[in-house]
C-alpha cells in the first residue's frame, strides 16, 4: 500500500504540472562537477581569451592612430589591397577564435554538428579573407574567391541559428517542428539569401557596398538565435551578440575618420575587434546552451515526448500495481473466510 500511495502521489504531481505554471527555471545549468570544469575551460579558450586578444589588438591599434587630425584617403576596401598589419593579423585571429569554438563544441547529436560545421566553414573563409586582403589573388579569380568567402559567413550565420533552434528542441522547446524538417528549413533560408547576395552584389543590382548588404543578410539569423536564447533563459549572451553585431555595423557605417586612413590599423581591424566580441557572445551562448538541463516542472514541456511517455509509463505501474493489490487482498480475505469456515466446522 506504502509503494501504491507513492506511485499515485508520482502520477498527481506529474498530471498537476502540465496545469500549474511553472514556477522552477528553464533550465538548469551545470549540474555536476565534471560540467561545471567543461563549461569553465569553454568559457576560458572561447570567451575570455578572444576577448583578452581583441582588446589587446583595440589597444594597439588605438595607439598607432594619428590623432592631429589629419587625414588621407582611405586605406582598405574591396577593390584596392588592404596592407595594413591590424586588418591582416586580425583576420587570422578570427580564423584561430572560429577554429577553437569548433573544437570546444564539438561533441554528438545534430545540434553541435551543426554548430562545429558554422564555426569550422567561418574559420575557413577568414583564413581566405586573410589571403585576399594584400592582393595576392589577382583579376577575377579574387571577385569569385571574395563572394565566395562573402557566402560562406551567410550560411555560417544561418547554421548558427540552426544550431540554437535544435539545442533548443533536446530541451523540450519548440518541439512542433521536426529536428529534420528545422535544419532543411534554415536550409532553404541559408540558400535563398546566397542567392539574393550572389546576385544583387556580384551584378551590382543594388546600389550597396558588398559588406553592407552581408550584414543585412546576417540580421534574419542573428534576430532568430537571439530571440531563441532569450525564450531560453541566456538572456546576457543574446544582449551582448546583438549589441556587438550593431556596434559592428555602426563602425562599417561610418567609418572613424582616424582609423579610415591609417596604414596600420584601420576600419576593417576595428570592425574584426568587434566582430571578435560577437562570435565570443555567441560561443557563450552555445556552451550554455550545451550545458543546460531540462526542469521537469515547466508547464512547457507538455509537448515533450519524455514527459508524455513517462506519464504513461507511471499509469501503467499504477494500474498494475493495483491489480497487485486487489488479488493479494482477494487471497487474503479467502484465506481468512475457508479458516473460518474450518473453524465453524470444527
Amino acid at each position: 500500500r506504502s509503494s501504491l500511495r507513492v506511485r499515485e502521489r508520482a502520477v498527481t504531481s506529474h498530471r498537476a504540472s502540465l496545469r500549474r505554471p511553472a514556477k522552477a527555471p528553464l533550465c538548469r545549468l551545470w549540474g555536476s562537477t565534471a560540467a561545471r570544469l567543461a563549461m569553465l575551460r569553454g568559457m576560458i579558450a572561447v570567451v575570455f581569451l578572444p576577448v583578452l586578444f581583441s582588446m589587446m589588438f583595440l589597444s594597439a591599434g588605438i595607439a598607432v592612430q594619428d590623432w592631429s587630425g589629419t587625414s588621407g584617403p582611405p586605406t582598405g576596401g574591396r577593390f584596392q589591397p588592404d596592407m595594413t598589419w591590424g586588418t591582416w593579423l586580425s583576420s587570422f585571429a578570427l580564423a584561430g577564435q572560429c577554429t577553437a569554438s569548433a573544437i570546444m563544441l564539438q561533441g554528438g547529436g545534430l545540434a553541435r554538428r551543426a554548430i562545429v560545421g558554422s564555426f569550422a566553414l567561418e574559420a575557413i573563409a577568414w583564413v581566405v579573407t586573410a589571403l585576399l586582403w594584400p592582393g595576392i589573388v589577382p583579376g577575377k579569380a579574387h571577385d569569385v574567391m571574395w563572394m565566395g568567402c562573402l557566402c560562406a559567413f551567410v550560411i555560417a550565420s544561418y547554421g548558427r541559428a540552426c544550431s540554437t533552434h535544435l539545442f533548443a528542441q533536446e530541451l523540450g522547446r519548440f518541439t512542433s517542428v521536426p529536428p529534420v524538417c528545422a535544419v532543411c528549413l534554415y536550409g532553404v533560408l541559408s540558400l535563398v539569401a546566397v542567392m539574393l547576395l550572389a546576385r544583387c552584389v556580384a551584378f551590382d543590382h543594388v546600389p550597396l557596398r558588398d559588406w553592407v548588404f552581408l550584414q543585412a543578410q546576417h540580421l534574419p539569423p542573428v534576430a532568430l538565435t537571439a530571440s531563441v536564447g532569450c525564450a531560453l533563459g541566456i538572456r546576457i549572451s543574446s544582449a551582448i551578440a546583438v549589441m556587438a553585431f550593431v556596434t559592428a555595423v555602426g563602425l562599417k557605417l561610418t567609418k572613424p575618420s582616424p582609423f579610415l586612413s591609417s596604414a596600420d590599423f584601420n576600419d576593417n581591424g576595428l570592425f574584426h575587434v568587434v566582430w571578435a566580441w560577437f562570435l565570443a557572445a555567441h560561443a557563450s551562448l552555445f556552451l550554455a546552451l550545451s550545458n543546460m538541463e531540462p526542469s521537469p516542472n515547466l508547464s512547457g514541456y507538455a509537448t515533450s515526448n519524455t514527459l508524455s511517455e513517462r506519464i504513461r509509463q507511471l499509469e501503467t505501474e499504477l494500474e498494475a500495481a493495483r491489480h497487485e493489490e486487489e488479488e493479494n487482498l482477494n487471497t487474503f480475505v479467502g484465506s481468512v473466510r475457508g479458516a473460518c469456515l474450518s473453524c465453524n466446522a470444527w
